[in-house]
């Protein structure tokens, strides 16, 4: 007898169209990820800010006049 061997398929990732949910789940891991990493930031920027009145308002400046 004869064994079939079942060989894994191809499957081209550009061609397949993902549900709602399935986008939905991919962009909740992308922002978590993204959250993640901006955390040490977020903390430098605490830090900065409590050390003193000099270095807040000079975050302050730079926040404001970068957008």
């Amino acid at each position: 007898m004869s064994v079939q061997h079942r060989r894994p398929v191809f499957l081209n990732l550009s061609q397949i169209r993902l549900p709602l949910p399935g986008i939905a789940s991919i962009m909740h891991r992308i922002s978590g990820v993204a959250m993640v990493l901006a955390i040490p930031f977020l903390a430098l920027l605490l830090h900065y800010s409590l050390a003193g009145e000099d270095t807040f308002s000079s975050l302050l400046m730079l926040f404001h006049t970068s957008l």
